[in-house]
């Protein structure tokens, strides 16, 4: 099954260069439906260009705090980040979302 997910600039161009190798998402019913061997479709909001990745791993987590003790934060950033910075960069997934579903570590690699 093939998956599309937009990026801002910057997470697009750290999983273009490879340094970015997995991505954090609410895990509400749409990636509920996202398993291990499955693509994703990277695009860029920027400029609509796509990247085609597998996904090699999930993981399910409480919160975006969990995820941040519990994973390898070089797999997410090329610099050391702080655990409010991390839980900072999804403003977009409601503190009430985030009880109901949990969390999502996509981890994958480029095809």
């Amino acid at each position: 099954m093939s998956h599309l997910m937009h990026l801002n600039k910057d997470p697009f161009d750290r999983v273009k260069k490879g340094l970015k190798k997995i991505e954090g998402r609410l895990n509400d019913s749409k990636r509920q439906r996202i398993n291990v061997g499955d693509e994703i479709i990277f695009v860029s909001r920027e400029d609509n260009e796509e990247l085609k990745t597998v996904v090699t791993d999930l993981k399910k987590f409480e919160n975006f705090e969990e995820m941040f003790d519990k994973t390898d934060i070089t797999l997410w950033a090329t610099k050391a980040v702080k655990k409010e910075e991390f839980v900072n960069s999804f403003p977009y997934y409601a503190s009430e979302e985030i009880k109901e579903n949990g969390v999502l570590a996509i981890y994958f690699k480029l095809k």
